[in-house]
């Protein structure tokens, strides 16, 4: 027979067809049916009550962990320090030079090597050079065009400039620049011989003997030792 109502407990097996029952203790079974589900109950409440502590045991051990952490930083920040302070210490330290002996010369220094003059004096210079290779074209007439004079050394200016451009001749040709001597054509002779052979202004425009060409006469001994001070 099948039970009517929800609240009452189906037949068990126990039960015969004619309705009758043998003893069942009615009371016993609710008492393990509700025992039974207490114990459930207690269960389940352990478990979430289990829980929470395993989460604050895990949060727990996090934060130890990171105040392991944060403890072992500032050692790792005092190591750093450390080792900068000796980088500084080291840098700090006077630099090692290796001493190296100072040249000395030796006892025969190179000195500048000098060059002899290819003509001793003004005297040779416009005999040997001057009057060989400046060719102009002189008139004869006083005052107009070129002027030369072959008694040059008659005219101090012409002697002060024609000393001066040996001078500086002898210079470019010893120096070891090739540009030297185009210098002297260009910036000594070229202004020099303008107004040495300036037939209207110039030193000897007025001259009392003049020649188609540039001569130079013998010099009277007095004249060469007075004009060279020997």
């Amino acid at each position: 027979m099948i039970a009517t109502n929800p609240n009452q407990l189906a037949w068990d097996e126990g039960q015969t067809e004619d309705g009758a029952e043998d003893d069942f203790d009615t009371d016993a079974a609710l008492d393990e049916m509700w025992a039974s589900e207490a114990a459930e109950a207690e269960s389940d409440g352990d478990t979430e009550e289990a829980e929470p502590e395993d989460e604050a045991e895990t949060e727990t051990e996090e934060a130890e962990s990171d105040g392991d952490t944060e403890e072992a930083e500032p050692q790792d920040e005092q190591d750093e320090a450390e080792d900068e302070q000796d980088v500084v210490e080291d840098g700090e330290a006077e630099p090692e030079f290796t001493q190296y002996d100072e040249h000395e010369p030796d006892g025969e220094e190179e000195e500048e090597e000098t060059v002899e003059p290819r003509f001793a004096n003004v005297f040779e210079w416009v005999d040997g050079f001057f009057i060989k290779v400046i060719r102009r074209r002189i008139n004869p007439d006083a005052g107009k065009g070129l002027s030369w004079d072959e008694r040059w050394w008659m005219y101090p200016e012409v002697v002060g400039r024609l000393k001066a451009l040996h001078q500086a001749w002898e210079k470019a040709r010893a120096d070891k620049d090739p540009a030297a001597m185009s210098n002297w054509w260009i910036h000594h002779l070229e202004p020099h011989l303008r107004v040495i052979l300036d037939g209207d202004t110039g030193p000897m425009s007025h001259a009392p003997t003049m020649h188609p060409s540039m001569g130079s006469a013998a010099v009277p001994a007095a004249i060469r030792a007075a004009l060279l001070g020997e």
